[in-house]
């Protein structure tokens, strides 16, 4: 599981790589557009003063699952799938995860927003981003059994064959923050997780290598999204409240890494040291 690079290789030598990913949850895959190929490739056909748009696109899927799909000018993906009510549903988008940056594309990436339906059609919950990552995470507690419906589309209704995506859908475990952030090298650190759908609230990372690592949760056979961890040769030190004014600075001695967190409105954290 995880993600690949995938190339072409011909007589004038291996295509740019592109990324690709195994999963371990069924797949679907959208079928493929029944629009004129010029209307796929972004060209109205000749003498035709119709919008560049293409017809939504619907399908039945069964959770847990990922879904593929492309985004087509104008167009509008929509998934439908029984839930129960008090199911913790989690859909988490990967789109410029894919493919980060589009040379000319304007603005340069797609950029997709989702919205979850309940089974009257209601809008329940909507997402364009998750936090500071570019690509949309959706999390909602269904309040009834019945027909929900996903769909995903550009923000400004764009679309292109390069416009791709991949949503993870289902109960499954997401790991949305991490404390602390790193550990020290040849140690093992215990790591506070907080998310949806995680099955325990903490676990035990070896540090066993320098660098940039990461951090994910099991449930069952289901792996969750991967968090950044930095392992660092320095020492490490946490926080130890209360340290909010000069009066109360925390000691620490150089060199060290100190992991801290900011966990209430007008929180200081001051730290005193010899130099």
């Amino acid at each position: 599981p995880g993600q690949r690079e995938l190339r072409l290789r011909s007589t004038l030598g291996l295509s740019n790589p592109l990324r690709f990913y195994i999963g371990q949850l069924p797949e679907y895959t959208k079928k493929p557009p029944t629009a004129d190929l010029q209307l796929r490739r972004g060209k109205r056909p000749a003498n035709s003063n119709e919008p560049l748009t293409t017809a939504p696109t619907d399908m039945t899927v069964s959770m847990p699952a990922i879904l593929n799909g492309q985004i087509l000018p104008g167009g509008t993906d929509r998934y439908h799938f029984q839930g129960r009510a008090g199911q913790k549903l989690v859909a988490a988008v990967s789109a410029r995860q894919l493919i980060p940056y589009l040379a000319d594309a304007v603005p340069g990436w797609f950029q997709a927003n989702v919205t979850l339906y309940d089974p009257k059609g209601r809008e329940l919950r909507y997402d364009d981003r998750f936090r500071f990552h570019p690509d949309p995470g959706l999390y909602c507690e269904l309040p009834q059994d019945g027909e929900y419906v996903l769909e995903i589309h550009d923000s400004i209704f764009r679309g292109r064959e390069d416009f791709v995506y991949r949503i993870s859908l289902g109960e499954l475990p997401f790991v949305t923050g991490i404390f602390p952030l790193g550990g020290e090298l040849g140690t093992q650190t215990t790591v506070q997780v907080e998310g949806w759908n995680l099955p325990e609230g903490s676990l035990t990372h070896s540090n066993a290598a320098p660098g940039i690592d990461s951090v994910c949760v099991r449930k069952g056979t289901f792996a969750s999204n991967h968090v950044p961890f930095a392992v660092d040769t320095l020492p490490e030190c946490l926080e130890t409240e209360p340290n909010n004014s000069a009066a109360e600075a925390q000691a620490v001695s150089l060199p060290v890494i100190i992991n801290g967190r900011i966990g209430r409105p007008a929180d200081e954290d001051v730290f005193r040291f010899q130099g």
